[in-house]
């Protein structure tokens, strides 16, 4: 529930974000794993607007913090499933209809 709030915590400041795209808290929150997609798409759609240049490097780097973020969970839930699996006694099974 928390992180799904903090998916939709950009829209809270977007009048900020689209302001000043270059701002510390639109480069903050667009390097932060919660909130790097939506608020990288707010700089870059605020910057085509307002004639900002988003470096290249922050977009690189958002991108490779966002890709991180999603290994780092697939690989957390991967061992928490594996740990429930063996936490109970029963095997599963995937039962055809």
């Amino acid at each position: 529930m928390a992180l799904t709030i903090a998916n939709f915590f950009p829209f809270y400041v977007l009048v900020k974000i689209l302001n000043s795209p270059n701002s510390a808290v639109a480069v903050g929150m667009s390097l932060f794993p919660p909130t790097t997609a939506t608020t990288m798409m707010m700089r870059l759609s605020a910057g085509a607007l307002t004639g900002a240049v988003i470096p290249a490097w922050q977009i690189a780097l958002s991108l490779g913090v966002l890709l991180l973020s999603g290994v780092v969970a697939l690989l957390l839930s991967a061992r928490l499933f594996r740990l429930g699996c063996s936490c109970t006694a029963r095997r599963r099974r995937c039962r055809r209809s």
